[in-house]
């Protein structure tokens, strides 16, 4: 399951990439996550990977002095959006 999760991430990595958004890590610290959350709650009621999606809200949280300063406009945290989702299904149908 992790694996296919991975694979997303790497996929839609590149999606991005090529509109020129980048995502800011190299995925998710499971160090970091707790063992059972909804999110796999839900991958295991079903089987498939689940995907939690966390939306941009057009900040800039690398600039540490300036965390307010808008980095995305309404219209590419939209783009980004619509990516995720068709990105998901493309990926899905592969």
């Amino acid at each position: 399951m992790k694996d296919k999760i991975r694979a997303f991430q790497r996929f839609i990595a590149e999606q991005y990439q090529e509109e020129g958004f980048f995502l800011h890590s190299d995925g998710v610290d499971e160090s970091d996550n707790p063992a059972y959350s909804i999110t796999s709650a839900t991958a295991h009621v079903c089987g498939e990977p689940a995907v939690t999606f966390e939306s941009n809200q057009g900040l800039d949280y690398l600039d540490e002095k300036n965390p307010w300063l808008v980095k995305y406009t309404y219209d590419e945290i939209y783009r980004h959006h619509i990516m995720t989702l068709e990105g998901l299904c493309t990926f899905l149908l592969k």
